[in-house]
């Protein structure tokens, strides 16, 4: 059974996700499939901060063995500056921290047959693929990203999370070593969003956030940051000239815990003039989500940025809420097939006001029923066939 090491960067939330957070989640999906298949003998380390007094049970997993490493909060503040840095120069310059020198010893002790860095790569990176050797190391890009130099000297593969972000590699970077380009979708787990919900507790949750009968929810459900097009969907439902048109928005500005930023500020600004038709509710637990797609109307994912994938379409999908999203990178390859999909790069909140509208207007047309997705037992097969493939690959070669 082959040893397989999943690394986190520092700052990730804990897995099991029990903080949320789309990473987190997705390496949850696939530790409890393997746990189901046992197939491989998985390894997960992170980083954690020393004021995280959490005790985590890991006693259930059998085929998963989890790492934990602690770095004061003075550190974590100092990475997420020089991230915020990188954000604006597009670059990924990391930190060199403790974290790194510890990851080289555990890499050394587990002798792994693979080493995947999820969503981004510390300075360490290097230093293992010379352990390890670049054909296995891989690298597990969630989001667009413009990597070093030398990122193809390091990775001989990159998991694309989407067509779109293998589509855009192959078409914007050019590196010195071949760099093999896989496409592991993302999935969830749809035992959580396909439960059913009664019309009684639909009407009563409704009831509870201030909705009645006569109400058309538009839903958003996601991080409240300036690139997912928040304030945009907000003013465009200002801009909709209907006081049974409402907004409601789950979530916070990172996930579970967060503090208000300025962002989350100008948003509670803009919804001033709409006391009565904006809802924020925070944080929700992944395991209570699929009752608030239940409720809603209609689901809009706004993002102004290209996104990777899509969890969230894949979620409003397994409960059957209707879509609205922009053409926003890999979105559309995860949303329902008769989704609205509107044009981000001009008129934005014109484009989200018309499709709200068209969708309140037709709304005894809408289709509410469960669309197929991409499960657990897919997002552990497509796994288990790249590693078989690779593995296959060094034994012929």
């Amino acid at each position: 059974m082959q040893d397989i090491v999943f690394i986190l960067p520092a700052g990730s939330f804990p897995v099991p996700a029990i903080n949320g957070g789309a990473i987190e989640s997705l390496l949850e999906l696939l530790i409890n499939e393997n746990e189901r298949h046992q197939s491989f003998n998985l390894h997960v380390l992170m980083c954690k901060s020393t004021t995280d007094h959490t005790r985590y049970d890991y006693t259930a997993y059998h085929n998963t063995k989890f790492y934990d490493f602690y770095l004061s909060p003075r550190w974590f503040k100092l990475n997420r500056l020089l991230n915020a840095g990188n954000k604006r120069l597009g670059y990924h310059l990391p930190l060199f921290s403790p974290y790194d020198r510890w990851l080289k010893r555990q890499i050394k002790q587990i002798n792994p047959a693979y080493v995947i860095f999820e969503g981004s790569y510390t300075i360490a990176a290097r230093a293992i693929a010379q352990m390890v050797g670049r054909d296995h190391l891989l690298y597990h890009l969630h989001h667009q990203m413009l990597p070093k130099r030398d990122f193809s000297a390091m990775f001989g593969h990159l998991l694309c999370v989407s067509e779109f972000i293998k589509r855009d590699w192959a078409e914007n970077f050019r590196f010195r070593h071949p760099v093999n380009l896989l496409v592991w979708a993302n999935a969830i787990a749809t035992a959580k969003f396909s439960q059913a919900i009664t019309p009684t507790a639909r009407q009563n949750l409704r009831t509870g956030l201030g909705f009645n009968n006569t109400d058309f929810v538009v839903l958003y459900v996601g991080r409240l940051v300036k690139g997912k097009g928040v304030a945009e969907l907000i003013t465009a439902v200002r801009q909709i000239d209907n006081p049974h048109v409402k907004l409601l928005v789950v979530g916070e500005s990172v996930f579970k815990n967060s503090h208000p930023t300025a962002y989350t500020q100008q948003l509670q600004t803009l919804c001033q003039t709409l006391p009565d038709r904006v809802k924020f509710t925070g944080f929700i637990d992944n395991d209570q989500l699929y009752q608030y797609y239940a409720l809603a109307d209609v689901h809009v994912l706004p993002s102004r940025w290209e996104e990777a994938a899509g969890l969230v379409l894949l979620e409003s999908r397994c409960v059957g809420t209707p879509q609205i999203l922009t053409d926003s990178g890999g979105a559309p390859e995860f949303a329902r097939a008769d989704a609205i999909i509107v044009p981000k790069a001009t008129n934005l909140v014109n484009n989200l006001a018309t499709a709200i509208n068209q969708a309140f207007t037709h709304r005894d047309q809408l289709n509410y029923t469960p669309a197929p997705i991409n499960d657990a037992n897919y997002y552990w097969q497509r796994f288990a066939t790249i590693i078989n493939h690779l593995t296959d690959q060094r034994v012929t070669q």
